[in-house]
């Protein structure tokens, strides 16, 4: 099996998450989408070309595997899209907010 179809058969078995990832499921994914994930965080976004390169894989294997990772909630597309490219960015959903009651936070504050 090659790079793509192990990445995308990872991804394929991957719950679809329409308001983002937690950082849990990106540790959860193999090295490289892992990598490149992290890599997009670090930088805001990422083109199409500099995930292909990051990936090794070809322009159209690249463009397939990032459709699949909108779909699943990983990325979303990026509101500045470059001439001639597609920029992606990390789709992380918010963090969930104290679910404790409130009377426990009163006890604590006694």
């Amino acid at each position: 099996m090659d790079t793509f179809d192990s990445l995308k058969q990872v991804l394929d078995e991957c719950e679809r998450k329409e308001n983002g990832v937690f950082a849990s499921d990106i540790a959860a994914l193999p090295e490289s989408l892992r990598a490149a994930l992290n890599k997009i965080m670090r930088q805001t976004s990422m083109t199409l070309s500099d995930l292909k390169a990051e990936l090794g894989l070809e322009l159209e294997p690249a463009r397939l595997l990032a459709n699949l990772m909108i779909e699943k909630g990983f990325l979303k597309l990026s509101a500045r899209q470059p001439e001639n490219d597609t920029a992606y960015e990390a789709h992380l959903a918010r963090k969930r907010g104290s679910t404790a009651p409130l009377k426990i936070w009163q006890a604590i504050d006694e």
